[in-house]
């Protein structure tokens, strides 16, 4: 496939999307809305650049996320929880990170030294 954007005709019920190595170098606001039972997401080696902070909103359901390698992100909306509860290792993968967006949380920079 060579998808450039997340498909809109999947059920509603879909439970897993594999979408790796395609084409979908940003991901929008609420991309994932419709898909609220979604368990298992794979958008791996799709070449992301962007990831806003709502892009995940509405999957309460989500188990798996596979997002790597993440060689070519650049911006990141983050939620303060998910951000907070990572360990520094776990971003190691973020070579080309320029800006990051945490929401919800404090704004001290305490997690400057994840990104350094």
């Amino acid at each position: 496939m060579d998808l450039t954007h997340i498909p809109a005709d999947c059920p509603s019920n879909t439970t897993s999307l594999y979408l790796s190595n395609n084409n979908l170098d940003i991901i929008s606001r609420k991309a994932f809305t419709k898909y609220a039972e979604l368990r298992y997401l794979d958008i791996s080696g799709c070449h992301m650049t962007t990831i806003d902070q709502s892009a995940f909103d509405n999957l309460s359901h989500l188990k798996e996320l596979r997002m790597s390698p993440l060689d070519d992100l650049q911006v990141l909306h983050i939620s303060h929880d998910l951000l907070s509860t990572s360990s520094k290792e776990s971003w190691s993968d973020f070579h080309n990170i320029t800006k990051v967006f945490s929401y919800g949380g404090p704004s001290n920079g305490s997690f400057a030294e994840i990104f350094l």
